[in-house]
């Protein structure tokens, strides 16, 4: 648990104190990587607070002190893998000069890598969830909103990356990270129930990416 682990130590031997502050950021990072793990290993209905928080190496009640309930820590947990996908292309982006240096294959490789395609039990998880969100009205709102957060801030980034090299989009740039978004999800969940069907997602990334966007400016 963090309330007993040693303060951490600088290269210069300097003790880091513990704010108050900084112990619940370290246990609410704890607390959502073990959700993260917990619930793609048992579900999200199967998974008990419990497990999650004893994971952890926390009680219960450190998840009551962080999060309303089963749903927010969900949320959490969602708000943490699309930062690490962003933060994922912009690392395999850089990596290969942009967008001009990226092929197809190596685009889907990167994007089922990310977005947890290769991870039977993540893909599960969030078909379970997107079932869950459909049958409840509340949960279903906020799953709305937070998809048009996560839609506009790759939006964002694409029309930097897209500036960048010249080259716009052929069609309205939110739809076309919808279209991206929830038809590699349906293509990776049929991946995963019939292998045979993977390779449609670096057919479909690449029919889109052959018509989704204007030629690249050469004279940049």
């Amino acid at each position: 648990m963090y309330d007993n682990c040693p303060e951490a130590m600088t290269s210069d031997a300097k003790v880091e104190k513990w704010t108050p502050e900084r112990r619940r950021q370290l246990t609410r990072e704890a607390l959502i990587a073990s959700a993260r793990e917990v619930f793609a290993r048992r579900g999200f209905h199967a998974a008990s607070l419990e497990e999650i928080a004893e994971a952890a190496g926390f009680s219960r009640g450190a998840i009551h002190s962080n999060f309303q309930n089963k749903e927010e820590l969900f949320f959490a947990v969602l708000d943490r893998h699309v930062e690490i996908q962003l933060a994922g292309f912009q690392d395999f982006f850089e990596q290969v000069g942009g967008p001009a240096g990226a092929n197809d294959v190596d685009v889907a490789q990167t994007w089922r890598r990310l977005v947890g395609g290769e991870d039977s039990g993540w893909t599960a998880l969030s078909l379970e969830f997107r079932l869950y969100a459909l049958r409840n009205p509340e949960v279903r709102d906020r799953f709305v909103a937070r998809f048009h957060e996560y839609r506009d801030a790759i939006v964002a980034y694409i029309s930097e990356i897209l500036a960048e090299y010249g080259r716009e989009p052929t069609i309205p740039l939110g739809d076309l990270v919808a279209l991206v978004d929830w038809g590699t999800t349906g293509i990776l969940e049929i991946g995963q129930i019939d292998p045979t069907q993977a390779h449609l997602l670096e057919t479909f990334l690449q029919v889109l990416s052959h018509g989704a966007f204007s030629p690249e400016d050469s004279s940049i």
